[in-house]
């Protein structure tokens, strides 16, 4: 766990429930997605609706038809995107990277440096797939959404589409940070050179 966990404010309830057996890990996955249908069933919501994933499908195909792709999206710098914390919000750092150990690792360097420095939760997905599971999480307005991509040093066609996967995949993202910004969401979008350069934004 992180430092912001361990020293959790008198009012946070925390929740920790670790199986004895790896081998029970299963076991554990269906009694928290009973869990989760519990829940949902006394706040009254669909704990099987899939809010707004296909509208950022929508946006990412309209993204692929737009002739200045890669024109720069209206959103905050990560500088002011950290000045627009508040108490009870949280950090989600939505990563359209390759998901290497290499990467991944200094995802979660860069996550751990944002919760050191605001005191409040973080969240790691990769992109598109963090939709249809950490992207259930991001309803209400507390959230700050940092999305992260970068050039890929191989790019290989999507066959019978005229397109790449690299092209895809950043069309993924724009369509999912259009969808936030429609909302009203705080949103930074970081668009590297390089993957390993994600590191930089460690410096909080």
């Amino acid at each position: 766990m992180d430092d912001p966990v361990r020293e959790a404010r008198a009012d946070a309830e925390i929740v920790t429930d670790f199986a004895a057996d790896p081998l029970d890990l299963g076991a554990e996955f269906l009694k928290w997605q009973y869990a989760t249908w519990e829940l949902c069933e006394r706040l009254g919501v669909n704990a099987f609706d899939q809010p707004d994933v296909e509208e950022a499908k929508a946006l990412a195909r309209a993204e692929l038809a737009r002739a200045n792709a890669g024109e720069p999206l209206a959103t905050l710098t990560p500088d002011a995107l950290r000045r627009a914390a508040l108490r009870g919000d949280y950090v989600a750092i939505l990563a359209y990277l390759r998901p290497t150990p290499e990467i991944t690792a200094r995802l979660q360097e860069v996550r751990a440096a944002w919760a050191r420095a605001l005191g409040c939760a973080t969240t790691l997905g990769f992109g598109p797939r963090y939709l249809h599971s950490t992207g259930q999480l991001h309803g209400p307005n507390t959230g700050l959404f940092l999305v992260v991509t970068a050039d890929d040093a191989e790019d290989a066609a999507v066959p019978e589409m005229g397109t790449t996967f690299g092209r895809l995949k950043r069309a993924q993202a724009r369509g999912d940070v259009r969808a936030l910004l429609a909302r009203g969401r705080r949103v930074a979008h970081v668009h590297l050179a390089r993957p390993e350069d994600v590191s930089g934004l460690t410096a909080v």
